[in-house]
């Protein structure tokens, strides 16, 4: 295996277990009500797995195609969003909660580093 398809199937898996860490908050908090008119809860769980699966393929086949980097960043990205999303139905299933503060930290930080990845991929891939 060479170190392109290595890193393609490494971040392919990065995505999928921030997935299952994000399932797993999905499952804590299945009774919180949300907002009419948004997509379903867990939608980019599916964008994720998608993304990181075609991102992995595609890279590790043709690590020159853009394409299948950019697909390999997207669905880290879409992970770490489905992650983020799942922190806030938690900590707003328990208002006032001593976990709100660091969640937002996390939730900033994730979302940053989202928007810089996302940003190289499309700019220098």
């Amino acid at each position: 295996m060479t170190r392109a398809a290595a890193l393609a199937w490494s971040l392919c898996g990065i995505a999928l277990a921030i997935v299952v860490v994000g399932g797993l908050l999905h499952l804590v908090s299945w009774n919180v009500s949300r907002p009419s008119g948004l997509t379903p809860r867990g939608f980019a769980l599916l964008l994720a797995v998608a993304y990181a699966l075609v991102g992995a393929i595609v890279a590790s086949r043709a690590p020159r195609n853009a394409i299948g980097w950019i697909f390999a960043v997207a669905g880290v990205a879409a992970a770490a969003q489905y992650a983020i999303e799942q922190i806030v139905y938690v900590v707003s299933e328990r208002s006032g909660s001593p976990l709100l503060a660091p969640a937002a930290v996390v939730m900033l930080v994730l979302g940053a580093i989202n928007s810089l990845a996302t940003a190289i991929a499309l700019l220098y891939l």
